[in-house]
């Protein structure tokens, strides 16, 4: 199907509006078309190529036409389309302002009265200008705020919004009296912002007033290039979050080995070995009661460790569902450092208490089994504490936390509590007894 063409006074129109905002924008308001401009209408139209004398026979018959009346009418766009012929329509391309719910041109034209003070707002910062909170100016479709253009030497300024019913255009009248608005304010510059489309003739007027002019075309630009911005800066947040998930997967893995490993020598039978006589009971108490000062503080040190690894996480889920994570990689790789340096002394001292004798006279057995327990019960409510997060699960909040590490940690206080107590009653009785 071939593509209705426009008349020649519509080609000269487009041309000339073209010719106003390139370098030919001084042509005077009523000239009359000049040979070449006809000559190249005729030639964008198909047409044979005329002689001169019927050329300027042409330019007569366009001299009252105001050609360049209507060209200061047309948007820029419009003049594209009217030189740009094709002898086949080309096929509709899908509406893409549209997708992906993302905030667009077109969807400018349905928000609410509202939504769209905000909006408008918003895009003139998104622009270079910090806008005033309170409106200047809110009358019908027109709004006007105080600002200031950003940057250390940002000169005041008027921001301008305007929106126009579906398919008006933005007259040079109405960039007029948002110029009336901006003389109001000395020295301030105007920038006027529309979803609209604006007509050569209001582009001319702007470069004159040397005002700053965003129609619908330069913001659905502005909104595209915030999308991509956006989409890039969040691509970059996610790599930047995997790679601190994985450092912090890292540490976690190294505190998880030390500490089961620590779980286990805690929780092994006691020695069968029996301490018989009381040198031998006294000898073995303290053997027994060095290692558990050792394993205690070595416990303490991580305690601290865990305390400060389970910090790194926040303890409520991000907007998006996620982990938050509240630290940098080099934290956690800090933290694995740590657990490397702290699981030796906490397995020597679990290992020296193991050598000591399980059982014994005077009131030692008991001592010695409630201090197992105690050693056992703190050990795996750290090693639960150390589970409560696992970050390699980090896009899912739900799934990287483990409530049930909680309540079984707080289970392991309560027993080791209670073991501790009833050590420290057998250790009373075994020094009454053994005399140590």
């Amino acid at each position: 199907m071939t593509s209705d063409k426009p008349t020649l006074q519509v080609v000269l129109s487009a041309q000339r509006a073209r010719a106003i905002l390139g370098q030919c924008a001084d042509s005077p308001l009523d000239a009359t078309p000049s040979r070449a401009e006809i000559a190249s209408a005729l030639t964008s139209l198909g047409q044979a190529e005329y002689p001169p004398a019927k050329l300027d026979l042409l330019r007569k018959t366009f001299a009252s036409a105001k050609i360049q009346q209507d060209a200061l009418l047309m948007t820029p766009a419009q003049a594209e389309r009217t030189l740009v012929q094709r002898t086949r329509r080309a096929k509709p391309k899908p509406d893409a302002e549209m997708t992906d719910g993302a905030l667009t041109v077109a969807s400018l034209d349905a928000l609410p009265e509202g939504a769209w003070v905000a909006c408008a707002r918003w895009l003139a910062e998104q622009a270079g200008y910090v806008v005033e909170e309170n409106p200047l100016l809110q009358r019908e479709a027109s709004l006007a705020w105080q600002a200031r253009e950003v940057g250390d030497d940002g000169r005041n300024a008027v921001v301008c919004a305007l929106r126009l019913p579906p398919g008006a255009l933005l007259l040079d009248s109405d960039l007029r009296h948002f110029q009336t608005i901006a003389e109001n304010e000395r020295g301030a510059s105007l920038m006027v912002l529309t979803p609209a489309e604006a007509t050569t003739g209001a582009r001319l007027l702007a470069r004159e007033l040397s005002a700053r002019l965003l129609d619908r075309d330069d913001l659905a630009r502005l909104l595209a290039s915030l999308a991509t911005e956006f989409a890039r800066e969040r691509a970059q947040t996610r790599d930047d979050r995997t790679a601190r998930a994985k450092a912090a997967a890292s540490a976690r893995k190294k505190i998880l080995a030390a500490l089961i490993a620590a779980d286990e020598l805690a929780k092994a039978p006691r020695l069968p070995k029996r301490a018989t006589g009381r040198p031998a009971v006294k000898k073995a108490y303290e053997q027994a009661s060095e290692a558990n000062r050792f394993a205690s503080q070595a416990l303490v040190a991580w305690e601290t460790l865990v305390t400060e690894w389970n910090a790194t996480f926040a303890e409520r889920a991000a907007r998006d569902g996620s982990l938050e994570l509240l630290a940098d990689a080099p934290v956690w790789t800090e933290l694995g450092a740590r657990a490397d340096h702290l699981k030796k002394p906490l397995l020597d001292a679990l290992r020296a208490g193991a050598r000591t004798p399980g059982d014994g006279d005077l009131g030692y057995g008991a001592w010695r089994q409630a201090l197992g327990e105690e050693l056992a019960a703190r050990c795996s409510a750290i090693l639960w504490r150390a589970t409560l997060v696992d970050p390699s699960h980090w896009t899912n909040f739900d799934q990287a936390v483990n409530d049930n590490a909680a309540r079984e940690a707080s289970l392991a206080d309560n027993a080791a509590i209670h073991a501790a107590a009833r050590a420290a009653r057998a250790q009373t009785s075994l020094k009454e007894r053994a005399g140590t």
